[in-house]
């Protein structure tokens, strides 16, 4: 018998009602019900998997700028890991996580959605100073309008 052919009880203070109910639902369900495992669940999935979100993010990092992982500005060089970054090329980050209601502001959600969506186009990996400088100067990084003296 398959997940979405088991019955379930529902109990309500007014009624009991039988239903077919799929897994995840019934799962939704459990965890809503009982938020300490639940919590204790993650906290053990977490110690057990600590470099998860920086794989996550390599694997990002080197999808969208190739091997080794490197700032994508023409006239920076950058190749340090902890200071690259994803940059939406179009400059709608702020609406674009509006739009995707992810759970927290942490990076490793957009990480995960990236993957999950076969690494949509419109991404770059730049390094944080290319990515600051671009959000502070209309779209475009200070690199590529900057004369060396």
């Amino acid at each position: 018998m398959s997940n979405d052919h088991k019955v379930y009880i529902v109990h309500s203070s007014l009624y009991v009602v039988v239903l077919p109910m799929p897994e995840t639902l019934y799962q939704k369900i459990y965890r809503k019900n009982h938020p300490d495992k639940e919590r204790e669940k993650c906290k053990r999935w977490r110690l057990n998997h600590p470099d998860y979100k920086q794989k996550l993010r390599l694997k990002v990092l080197i999808h969208y700028s190739g091997t080794p992982p490197h700032c994508q500005c023409p006239k920076c060089n950058e190749r340090e890991i902890k200071f690259l970054t994803i940059d939406h090329i179009n400059n709608n980050g702020a609406e674009h996580r509006k739009t995707l209601n992810l759970k927290s502001r942490s990076s490793g959600d957009i990480y995960h959605w990236l993957i999950k969506n076969n690494f949509p186009e419109g991404f770059q990996v730049l390094c944080y100073n290319c990515n600051c400088g671009k959000a502070r100067n209309n779209g475009v990084c200070p690199h590529i309008n900057s004369v060396k003296t």
